[in-house]
């Protein structure tokens, strides 16, 4: 995908809008990738996307895991990773269940 090429190349963006569209897992993954190297994004609202399995979602979650020790955080809404926070061995959840703060939090933590 095109734009994540520009996102992984981007130092200015500091918001970003993707909700409501068709990425799937394909575009889930090449999100991850971007975000993984984009260290200046501070918010990402990606909710509403067709076509998502656990693959985009973990392959995400991966990129997210990548870009953990970024020096200003990222605020990831509209998704919900707690599916695959299994298959990335973060269990059991914490209290109040998995949310994308406290999934980077772990990641931080275990990195």
């Amino acid at each position: 995908m095109e734009l994540c090429k520009g996102l992984s190349k981007n130092r200015s963006l500091l918001e970003l809008n993707m909700q409501e569209n068709a990425f799937g897992d394909e575009g889930f993954t090449a999100l991850g990738n971007a975000l993984s190297i984009n260290k200046t994004l501070q918010q990402v609202s990606i909710g509403g996307n067709r076509g998502v399995t656990d693959v985009g979602l973990t392959m995400l979650a991966l990129g997210l895991r990548r870009r953990a020790r970024a020096d200003k955080p990222l605020n990831l809404t509209g998704i919900d990773l707690a599916p695959v926070a299994e298959t990335l061995g973060m269990l059991p959840p914490p209290p109040g269940g998995w949310n994308t703060i406290k999934m980077l939090q772990a990641f931080n933590d275990g990195a």
